[in-house]
């Protein structure tokens, strides 16, 4: 049987944590020990969602601008001390399916690109001071 609490001191950032893989992941992590801030859009009622959830804090953000994802980081390291975790969950909300070659599907794959590249590139310097990291 799995060790319940391997994470425990580990730190975790989730988008998107309403609902989902984000919900899931967001329960999951504290299972098993971990903080989590789960993020999620500023209609979502992310706060409330997760007011009665031990270990995990819900904050509301913009998340469809690349642009502002480095404050997000920030946020977050402030808020927890750090960042050992980030689960990008970044759905597409499309009102039609994907078609090749469409522009609006272009600019919905493009937008989600730039979001996981920029946090992933604001996040990278926290993740490898993690304790959690193997020299």
């Amino acid at each position: 049987m799995a060790e319940p609490l391997r994470l425990y001191g580990l730190k975790a950032l989730i988008t998107h944590a309403v609902g989902g893989i984000g919900e899931a992941s967001a329960r999951t992590l504290v299972k098993h020990g971990a903080k989590v801030l789960a993020v999620d859009t500023i209609n979502s009622g992310v706060e409330q969602h997760f007011k009665s959830v031990k270990g995990i804090e819900g904050r509301s953000a913009v998340l469809n601008d690349a642009a502002r994802m480095p404050a997000l980081i920030e946020e977050a390291i402030e808020h927890l001390g750090g960042v050992d975790i980030l689960i990008n969950d970044f759905p597409p909300k499309m009102d039609v399916p994907l078609a090749d070659g469409d522009d609006k599907s272009t600019a919905l794959i493009e937008l989600r690109s730039a979001l996981v590249m920029s946090i992933c590139r604001s996040v990278m310097p926290h993740l490898k001071k993690s304790p959690s990291v193997t020299r």
